[in-house]
């Protein structure tokens, strides 16, 4: 995989990792998250498990309209969905049983 795709799944890892920790889990330490890589021909697709509480922000739109000029004015949080989407090929949530699956696909 080249360096900037490689970076690209990190900087996608680390939002959906904190997402989960921060939002699904709300904080509370020492919960479980699964995860299943496969390495294609060109291709990563991560999946990511977690038991916690639904991920509300899966159903909004991808654009958002940001003003980078007027950094000051932007919220603390909220883009971490928002980048995960910009920076990989393919995302999709579920949630079956209870269960919140992150589909993360990256191409090169």
């Amino acid at each position: 995989m080249p360096p900037a795709e490689a970076i690209h799944v990190r900087i996608a890892m680390v939002e959906a990792l904190n997402n989960i920790a921060e939002h699904a889990y709300q904080g509370i330490p020492n919960q479980d998250i699964e995860l299943k890589f496969v390495l294609e021909t060109r291709m990563l697709t991560l999946e990511i498990y977690d038991w916690g509480a639904i991920n509300p922000k899966a159903a909004q739109p991808k654009d958002i309209s940001i003003d980078a000029s007027a950094p000051a004015a932007l919220p603390e949080g909220g883009f971490g969905y928002h980048i995960i989407q910009d920076v990989m090929d393919q995302v999709c949530y579920s949630r079956t049983n209870n269960k919140n699956k992150l589909l993360l696909v990256k191409k090169w």
